[in-house]
């Protein structure tokens, strides 16, 4: 009797390759659109130049809980506050060149601006849920407004 030739089926897998898809939608806005909650990266925080942190402990503090009251929320009710996306054509000279000094000025797109009151803001390099915190803005010098206390 002739043994009978058994091929041995194996399931296929998902073959994952590294190899990026180009598409027409810009990764700036997939971002946009992202529906987690924020964290935070301190240490590519601007220790220098015009909108570095703040030294002041009890002002580090105050900065600490307001950041920390962003991260119990979504993105959705962080914008319906008034915190956005910065666009470039309304980014101060200085803030730009602040961004070329910190070789970070390829990140423009995806500058961040979170309010915590009035003028004072806390700027940072959003990339999906991921912040990492760039200025401390008092004064809303880094984005030119032309509206009042935005």
């Amino acid at each position: 009797m002739a043994a009978k030739n058994k091929v041995k089926k194996v399931p296929q897998q998902n073959v994952s390759t590294n190899k990026r898809v180009k598409s027409n939608i810009d990764e700036g806005k997939l971002q946009r659109h992202h529906v987690g909650k924020p964290s935070w990266r301190f240490s590519t925080a601007d220790k220098g130049g015009e909108f570095c942190w703040p030294d002041d402990p009890d002002l580090l503090i105050d900065l600490l809980i307001k950041l920390s009251n962003f991260d119990s929320m979504s993105w959705n009710e962080i914008e319906r506050g008034k915190s956005h996306y910065l666009k470039e054509g309304n980014l101060s000279r200085s803030a730009i060149k602040r961004l070329e000094e910190l070789e970070k000025d390829d990140f423009i797109e995806s500058l961040y601006s979170f309010r915590l009151s009035g003028i004072k803001r806390v700027i940072g390099i959003r990339y999906n849920d991921h912040v990492n915190l760039l200025w401390y803005d008092p004064e809303h010098r880094v984005c030119v407004s032309e509206l009042k206390h935005t």
